[in-house]
């Protein structure tokens, strides 16, 4: 497991390594009150993501000195030009060449998930698979898709689009189905993973695309574009400035150095970030994770015993005493069942007595 912490609650959260799944504990309901561990997908609980560390940035091959846009996704980077030709390299950019997808309609903008790209021309919506593991040069063909969109943004599992009256829909990656409204109007959407960002005027908000509900988040730094990846949210302004933050909405904006020059495209895909000024490209490499502890593996956070739940955690630097949350629910409703709980013989511990057979309990620790 990995233990991070929120910098701005001091909120402690917990990952399983490598598999994005989180525990939870629930009374069986047997008559002598035992209880099982169990894992739960990620999606069922708000769980402060941890930003990269990051390397300098890397300025790029030209490609044909044209390009107007960039995207980033699993594999790759891909680019538009003037021209509406579309271009590619692998996302680590080596080698650093682009080469041009020669069975791309002409496209306006781009945008790029895990196994497909979606692209417009004007308002008319294209997409393509890339078979997994292989890349742009495996593509297969474009294939016009319903519905008339001013704005595209293609995640892991589905695209979202806004028309031009501000309505926001989406479908799934792989062209199946077609577009359904999603509630509130936007100027541009942004997904991702599991998190859904958008703009609307000079305010940012963002959702679960699990279940959709706007969050107004602050703008200070007056961010007009953004990009989403699987841990991170990036943004830029209209005078180059990039900052990020965690895409779980946890936390606060963070500067971050820029390529010289004005941004005029900004895209996050997988371990990369790539950044576009006056057609020439530049990335950085997103690796290892700031501030995390590995925890010994050995030892659960929640043990379940005979009617009661016990809660173990690590400490953070500093603080003086824990208090213990507790809801029924993911998410909401936590109420405090301990305060200015101490170490005992160097040891952080809460025994929950009160719990009810046949109930699901989410724990939250804050410092």
């Amino acid at each position: 497991m990995r233990e991070f912490a929120d910098p701005t609650s001091q909120t402690l959260m917990f990952e399983a390594e490598g598999c994005d799944d989180y525990t939870k504990v629930v009374n069986d309901g047997n008559s002598g009150g035992s209880y099982r561990q169990e894992w739960y997908a990620d999606g069922q609980l708000d769980v402060y993501r941890p930003l990269h560390n990051l390397q300098g940035w890397n300025q790029k091959s030209t490609g044909p000195g044209n390009l107007v846009q960039i995207a980033a996704g699993f594999y790759d980077a891909w680019a538009v030009a003037s021209d509406g030709k579309v271009w590619a390299q692998p996302i680590a950019g080596a080698p650093n060449t682009w080469t041009r997808v020669t069975n791309a309609p002409v496209l306006t903008s781009i945008s790029v998930g895990k196994e497909y790209v979606w692209g417009l021309n004007g308002t008319t919506v294209y997409s393509t698979k890339i078979p997994y593991g292989w890349s742009y040069w495996a593509s297969t063909g474009w294939t016009p898709r319903t519905g008339s969109m001013v704005q595209l943004s293609a995640g892991t599992t589905e695209v979202w689009g806004v028309n031009a009256s501000g309505q926001v829909f989406r479908r799934s990656a792989n062209g199946t189905g077609d577009w359904t409204q999603v509630a509130g109007t936007m100027d541009k959407v942004f997904a991702g993973d599991e998190f859904v960002w958008g703009i609307q005027g000079s305010n940012i908000y963002y959702t679960r695309s699990s279940s959709i509900s706007w969050t107004a988040v602050t703008n200070p730094n007056n961010l007009t574009n953004l990009a989403v990846g699987s841990e991170e949210v990036w943004g830029s302004n209209a005078t180059g400035q990039v900052y990020r933050r965690s895409v779980s909405g946890i936390g606060g904006w963070d500067a971050v150095s820029a390529p010289t020059g004005v941004l005029s495209s900004l895209a996050v895909g997988e371990g990369y970030a790539w950044g576009l000024v006056g057609g020439t490209p530049s990335s950085r490499r997103l690796e290892g994770f700031q501030g995390s502890t590995a925890l010994p593996p050995l030892i659960p956070r929640v043990v379940a015993g005979n009617g009661q739940i016990s809660v173990n955690w690590t400490a953070v630097t500093g603080a003086t005493g824990y208090h213990v949350k507790r809801a029924t629910s993911s998410g909401g409703g936590y109420t405090t069942i301990a305060s200015n709980v101490l170490p005992i013989a160097n040891t952080l511990n809460y025994t929950d007595a009160a719990v009810t057979s046949g109930t699901t309990y989410y724990y939250v620790i804050s410092a």
